[in-house]
């Protein structure tokens, strides 16, 4: 049987080839609902930080985003396809740099007394540049990995 006559997408058969997971309202609920909350944190906290109270409105886009998905997922849910290993790793690796860039710019205005958001100078630009050619070149690494696992799985597969 191929894969277009009848072999639903939660089925053992076309799991094996690409997993896939039901999308329910709940999962975008634990998906959407802690990262609210830590938005709301650190907005309050870079508020009380700073005196300047636009840090604050940080959760709303996400918010506004976790209502769209709940309201464009049928009530029954939807399956969607699950995020690979290779994926989550390369993920992670965004996130990681993420945080990287944040707590340099968060060290720098500390160290130095520099306001959050002020203007930058030559150093800071060494700063975040040297972090960005660390997280280009990273995901360079990345990329060319998953494309020759992807190449020999597609020269391994008859």
């Amino acid at each position: 049987m191929t894969a277009g006559q009848g072999e639903s997408p939660m089925s053992p058969a076309s799991a094996s080839r690409s997993p896939a997971i039901l999308l329910t309202r709940r999962r975008w609920d634990l998906y959407f609902l802690p990262a609210i909350l830590a938005a709301a944190v650190v907005g309050a906290c870079v508020a009380a930080a700073t005196g300047e109270m636009r840090p604050l409105v940080g959760p709303i886009p996400l918010a506004l985003f976790w209502w769209l998905m709940r309201a464009a997922t049928p009530r029954d849910g939807m399956p969607a396809l699950s995020v690979d290993a290779d994926m989550r790793r390369l993920l992670c690796w965004f996130g990681f740099m993420l945080l990287l860039l944040l707590a340099v710019e968060v060290v720098d205005c500390y160290l130095t007394g520099r306001e959050f958001g002020a203007p930058y100078q030559a150093y800071h630009l060494a700063l975040q540049g040297t972090v960005l050619v660390v997280f280009f070149a990273g995901t360079l690494v990345f990329a060319r990995r998953i494309d020759r696992r992807r190449q020999r799985e597609s020269r391994a597969v008859p």
